[in-house]
Parts: C-alpha cells; structure tokens; sequence
C-alpha cells in the first residue's frame, strides 16, 4: 500500500480507502462495493492478487484440519518452493 500511496495520484490512491479490512475479510462476506475495490486495487498490484489468493489458499487449508502430507499436496510447488 506505501508503494501504491507513492505512485498513484491522491484521487485514486483514495479509491482504495479501507483495503486493509476487506483484504482480512472472507470473500463471501465481501459487499459488491468491496468486491470492486479489490478488483481495483489487483488492477494496481498483481502480485498483490497473487499473494491473496495464496494467503486464502493457506486459510483453507488450515481451516480444514488437514494432516501434513494432505497439506503439502494441496499447497501445491509454488508455495512449497518459497
């Protein structure tokens, strides 16, 4: 977010006002307004999607009580590499 505050002029920078709570939200929980803020905000950062996808990926997982080969099968090798 430092690194969009830089490069993005005020009015947009203020577009993705709050983005740090609807990151932590449960997608499914997310309004049609937060979902397309977050479309915005991965607009600017794809590596910011990248990372939340992986993030929500991990919560999942964890939240499925998976045992630990099960887990590591579902992570996948881009996760497992890092």
């Amino acid at each position: 977010m430092k690194r969009l505050k830089s490069e993005l002029e005020k009015h947009e920078y203020a577009k993705l006002d709050n983005m740090m709570w609807i990151l932590r939200k449960n997608h499914e929980c997310l309004s049609k307004y937060e979902k397309e803020q977050l479309s915005l905000l991965y607009k600017h950062s794809p590596k910011l999607k990248e990372a939340h996808a992986h993030a929500l990926k991990l919560t999942n997982i964890f939240n499925t009580h998976q045992n630990r080969k099960s887990a590591f099968t579902k992570i996948g090798p881009p996760l497992t590499s890092m």
